[in-house]
This record gives C-alpha cells, structure tokens and sequence, in this order.
C-alpha cells in the first residue's frame, strides 16, 4: 500500500526523467484504419482513466456477429495504435469477428504524456472496451512494449481481460530501454538510462512485469509468442513469464516463430499468426460450456519448411 502511494505521489517525477532520459514524446501522424473512417467501420474514442489522466484510441467493429472484443497495445513505436492498422493485426481480429479496440499509450501517437503509470492506461482502454460492448467478453493482444505492461495491469483485482496474447515481451527492462530508446547514445548517457530504471524500479513496483504477472489473476490462459531470431526479446527471456504466471495459477501456451525478428511474427507467418491467435480467443474467450480442451503443451511442436512453429492443436479426449 505504501509503494502503491508512493508511486502515485512520484508518478509526475517520473514523468520528467522518463522525457529526459528515455523517450521525448512527439505528436505522430496515424494510419489510416481499413475502410475508413466514413464508412463507419472505426470511431475515435477517449479512455478516461481514474486519476483524471486518460488516452486516445479506436474503436472498430467486427465484420458479421460480434464473438467479443480485443484489446490492442502497442509496442515502443512513436506511431503507437498505428503499429496495429499498418501491420494488418486489426483487419484479422474484426474478419474473425471481433469488435477492436486500439489506444496510444501516455506520449505516443495522440495521447500526450501526463503518467509512467502504463498499466492504467491499459486497464482504461479495458474498461472502455466493456462500457462499449457490454456482454461480450474482452481479450487482450500485447507487442513488446504493451505486451509488458498489459502483463503488469493483470495483477490488479477485477480487471476486464478474460484471455492474453503477448507477443515478444521482454523481461529485462534494463537491455529493452537501451534497444528502443535510442541505441546510438553513447556509453555515459547509456548509464545514465541504466540507472535512473534501476534507481526507479523500487518506487514503481507495479512497473515489474514479471513481479506482476506472478499474481495476475482473472486469466483463463496466456499465449506467450516469440520470435526466433528476435535479440530484443529472445525466447529465452519470454519463457520467464510462463513461470511468474504459473505463480499466479494461470496456464500458458508458447509458441515461436523461427526466423522472426522482433516485432515480425505477423509479418513473418501471417496465415500460422492468424490461426494461432483468433483460434486462442476463440476457445478462451468462449462461454465456461463452450470452451474446448486445452492445448496440449508436453509434446514437441512442428516445423515447417518456411520456418514457423506450427501451432499445436487441441487433445482429443
């Protein structure tokens, strides 16, 4: 409870150092959704959260009868929500059916920087994505950077996510902020980095991803996805979340694309990345009746010739 307050107290000190040290937000040009935004199909929509702060998203419906809704965090780009209509993740949700919310974390795209408290942004866009879809169960879909701190907003009591897909999340935060903030720093301002994220951590617990994914709760599964040539977030470091969740009781499902690099799954397997996923949140997001078997994790998965893992069907009974 006192780290909790303290957080919140040092929230807008670390707002600066994070602008400082780390990441200087600008202002960046969105992509355009497919279809357009007068055709109806996306709207723009604002995600309050409960310390007053909010971020901007977008809120496209499914394509025939609504299954539920995902939840889409992006990873460290300037163009934030953008990452997800460029790189066609968004069309594959709303063609399986369901409705897509997408949002900027504080500094990227069109929300500006008012918190380093990233898992309420997430927990916002959640809980916006049940006001807008009340009924229908909600997932969540995470590259890097938001796949990180959706793993953090999963430890908070009540949270709206019913299933999670987290692709190339990574577990040292110390290496990742070097790679994506600006790897051509020299050694000192390097240090610097390395510091004030060390010096940090203790005040902002609720930053620690795989502090927090050892007491998510809510869950009914997690897909951890990794790509094999992938230096940012190797696979070594994206199998440490399948323990921290197995703390917390939920069950993970892995599976690696080989000659992926970061942020490249989708790109790289397009068709395999499509199956695997919706397939995902289709068992898991399903009512408790309808959900089929687990997918079996004790037997070696498949390779194929282009170099994917083939994703591993559900046991007979």
């Amino acid at each position: 409870m006192l780290r909790a307050l303290a957080s919140r107290a040092l929230d807008p000190i670390g707002v600066r150092l994070y602008r400082r040290f780390v990441f200087r937000p600008t202002r960046t040009p969105q992509a355009r959704p497919e279809g357009g935004a007068a055709s109806g199909a996306w709207e723009s929509v604002w995600c309050s959260r409960s310390d007053g702060h909010g971020v901007a998203g977008l809120w496209g419906r499914a394509e025939g009868g609504a299954r539920g809704v995902v939840v889409c965090a992006h990873p460290f780009k300037r163009s934030g929500k953008g990452f997800f209509l460029e790189h066609g993740h968004t069309a594959m949700l709303r063609r399986a059916g369901y409705h897509v919310l997408l949002f900027d974390f504080g500094g990227f795209g069109e929300t500006p920087q008012q918190s380093v408290l990233f898992p309420r942004d997430v927990l916002a866009a959640g809980e916006e994505a049940v006001r807008r879809a009340p009924g229908l169960p909600v997932g969540f879909l995470g590259v890097c950077f938001g796949a990180v701190y959706g793993a953090c907003a999963f430890a908070t009591p009540g949270h709206p996510f019913q299933a999670a897909v987290l692709d190339a999340p990574y577990a040292n935060e110390v290496d990742a902020l070097h790679a994506m903030s600006n790897s051509d720093a020299p050694s000192r301002a390097r240090r610097v980095q390395s510091a004030v994220v060390r010096w940090g951590r203790p005040l902002f617990p609720t930053l620690n991803p795989l502090r927090q994914a050892s007491r998510a709760t809510g869950l009914r599964g997690v897909l951890m996805i990794a790509g094999g040539a992938d230096d940012l977030s190797p696979p070594a470091g994206v199998r440490r979340y399948v323990p921290a969740f197995a703390r917390a009781g939920i069950r993970c499902e892995r599976w690696t694309v080989a000659v992926a690099e970061h942020l490249d799954a989708f790109k790289t397997a397009p068709e395999a990345y499509a199956e695997r996923v919706v397939s995902f949140f289709d068992r898991h997001l399903a009512p408790p009746a309808e959900c089929s078997a687990p997918v079996r994790t004790d037997r070696p998965a498949r390779t194929s010739r282009s170099g994917w893992t083939a994703p591993l069907v559900p046991a007979r009974r």
